[in-house]
């Protein structure tokens, strides 16, 4: 998109869009990473309910199996009265609040009679703790698997949910160890009953989140905890599936019943709501918990939060705008005025008052070499009119305009004496007193250097100056942050405003990493450079751009390389390939190619000298035809400061 107006209004505005595309891309992070951190957040809540359930229910086992050691070793040591037993059972339900009672039942193989016929149990019912012997008629305990497993499979076990009878007829679970006599063969199973009453009670004890519920199911997905306590031994996680249609939650009751953890988006059975179901598995019952909580409270507090960050937003960029319209100013208010100063000198209004640009930077430097110009060509004009010298006259504007010209390029050499990265060397020779060529190089940051070499097209005096505007536009532009593709296009479509006599220049731009040698560059209509390493020379890819100036919007192509160590950009204008002896022959790219190559190794320095003498050697006595332009550039690496 490209925004028209004037610089300060693109400079304002391209803050403001850059600002606010930044402002988007931190809200949808912080919106992501919140999301990710509340889920992580249940996640954790119900590992710590699935613990916490555990660990109450992983209870179980060591009461009974204490109990059980109690009873055998009573057992083995001496004959343990009727009361004794009760005592040792009734005592575990005082100590033990969660289980609702405890049997013994001794198998029906033993020699003693009263053993064979005796099952005592001890069981919670009407606030007390009642005693009764299960071994009687009427009770068939061969057929439970409280009894049967543990004998069956020799070890403990868990058994499945099951409606209790004989004096504890609640829905029970109960967890059953088989006990041995000294010869090793089965004496007794001893079973402790935990009520899934008190489960669900103790679930709905461990919520520890908001909107939300838990659920327990058994390994066969039987529903044995759960809040609404018409599921609860009625309906399997399977049953409620295909009661409702819902694969996907006959997916989640599989992985469920799998023992597997996890995660993942569901219709909660009970509300209808879209919600989120984390789930995991509860100790080494095979049993496993899951925690439902609607997706509202996940997306509520998300919302709350992007509506507060781009409120925040909006101000900051409110702010940005002041700042950005206070700062665009100071810094195109000088340009305008001496842009301003600029067409009445051109005009050939001499007389008329320069700004004043306090500083040292680049509009500065601008101003104070145009007011200098002006100055020197004031008083070329007095000396004009008290002379009758034509010749004189345009002698002394020319040298005032050569001295100017060269004045605008750096000449001190090496440009930056600490920086070891590189070898940077350039030459500057107008075919006339005035001429149109131009080089640049400078620091855009501590890392990047931008080189540029120009040919205005023309010679003379506007020659000169839309030289010097131009290479005040390219650093100004540079300093913004912009790339060298959008440096041309800025460039273009600031000297094609106002450009009735149709002036154009080429331009060759490149941005140089000094640390990796890769660099970014544009060309604008002009000549490619030269890349030399290893006793070869070869052009730059070439990149597509039109001539700078004639025409506002057009675009340029912008290319990417890397320069190695030990490696050369050489650019140059077309006065060394167009350079022509007194036979009228041009000395080409293949002869420029051949002397580079004969240049291998020798400094930036050394080889622009030598380039510029073969040139005068090949033209011999015949009259330079155009500005020659050479710099070059030689890449040393990244250097080791610290050692």
């Amino acid at each position: 998109m490209k925004i028209r107006g004037s610089i300060a209004s693109r400079l304002i505005f391209s803050t403001l869009i850059g600002a606010g595309c930044v402002l988007l891309v931190i809200v949808g992070y912080g919106f992501v990473h919140a999301r990710s951190t509340l889920k992580q957040e249940m996640i954790s809540r119900v590992v710590g309910l699935s613990v916490e359930t555990s660990f109450k229910v992983g209870r179980i086992p060591l009461v009974v199996e204490t109990v059980g050691r109690d009873l055998a070793v009573g057992l083995s040591l001496s004959d343990l009265s009727e009361d004794d037993v009760y005592s040792i059972l009734e005592g575990t339900l005082k100590v033990h609040p969660e289980v609702s009672g405890v049997c013994l039942a001794f198998s029906s193989k033993l020699e003693d009679g009263r053993l064979r016929r005796w099952a005592p149990f001890a069981y919670r019912d009407d606030g007390g703790i009642h005693r009764k012997n299960l071994g009687g008629d009427g009770y068939d305990r061969e057929i439970w698997d409280w009894y049967q497993l543990p004998k069956e499979l020799g070890r403990p076990v868990w058994t499945e949910p099951y409606f209790g009878a004989g004096g504890s007829e609640r829905l029970l679970i109960s967890y059953c160890i088989p006990l041995y006599d000294p010869d090793g063969s089965f004496m007794a199973s001893l079973a402790c009953d935990v009520s899934l009453d008190w489960l669900t009670d103790t679930m709905t004890g461990l919520r520890s989140f908001d909107d939300g519920h838990a659920f327990l199911i058994t390994s066969a997905g039987t529903v044995v905890s759960h809040p609404d306590r018409d599921l609860i031994m009625n309906e399997t996680i399977f049953s409620i599936a295909d009661a409702e249609g819902d694969d996907r939650l006959w997916d989640i009751g599989d992985s469920m019943r799998k023992g597997e953890d996890g995660l993942a988006e569901m219709v909660d059975f009970t509300t209808g709501e879209p919600s989120w179901i984390a789930y995991r598995p509860v100790g080494d019952m095979g049993w496993s918990i899951g925690i439902i909580f609607p997706r509202r409270a996940l997306v509520e507090p998300l919302h709350d939060l992007s509506k507060s960050q781009l409120l925040l937003g909006l101000v900051g960029l409110a702010l940005l705008f002041m700042v950005s319209s206070v700062i665009a100013r100071s810094i195109t208010g000088p340009i305008k005025s001496l842009s301003a100063a600029t067409k009445l000198t051109a005009s050939g209004d001499l007389e008329s008052s320069l700004p004043s640009v306090p500083g040292d930077d680049e509009v500065a430097q601008l101003a104070r070499a145009f007011a200098s110009m002006r100055e020197d060509l004031l008083a070329y004009v007095e000396e004009l009119q008290e002379t009758t010298a034509a010749r004189e006259k345009m002698e002394s504007e020319l040298n005032i305009a050569h001295s100017i010209q060269l004045s605008l390029v750096p000449r001190t050499f090496p440009p930056f004496p600490d920086m070891e990265e590189f070898d940077l060397y350039a030459l500057l020779d107008p075919a006339k007193e005035v001429g149109g060529d131009f080089y640049d190089f400078f620091m855009v940051d501590p890392g990047h250097i931008l080189i540029t070499v120009g040919d205005v097209s023309g010679k003379g005096v506007p020659a000169a100056l839309f030289m010097a505007v131009t290479r005040t536009f390219i650093r100004a532009f540079a300093k913004e942050g912009l790339g060298p593709g959008a440096i041309l296009s800025r460039l273009n479509d600031e000297i094609s405003v106002d450009n009735e006599s149709c002036m154009f220049v080429t331009v060759f731009c490149a941005v140089i990493d000094l640390e990796s040698g890769n660099f970014l560059y544009a060309s604008g209509g002009h000549n490619p450079p030269f890349l030399m390493g290893d006793g070869t020379v070869g052009f730059l890819p070439k990149v597509k751009g039109p001539l700078v100036g004639p025409m506002a919007g057009m675009a340029f192509q912008e290319g990417k390389a890397k320069i190695k160590a030990g490696e050369t950009l050489f650019l140059y204008t077309d006065g060394l390939t167009e350079a022509m002896d007194g036979y009228g022959r041009l000395l080409g790219e293949e002869k420029s190619i051949l002397w580079l190559e004969e240049m291998d190794g020798k400094s930036s320095k050394e080889m622009v000298l030598a380039v510029r003498d073969r040139i005068g050697s090949f033209v011999g006595g015949a009259e330079q035809s155009d500005d020659i332009t050479l710099l070059a550039f030689r890449f040393r690496g990244l250097i080791d400061r610290e050692n």
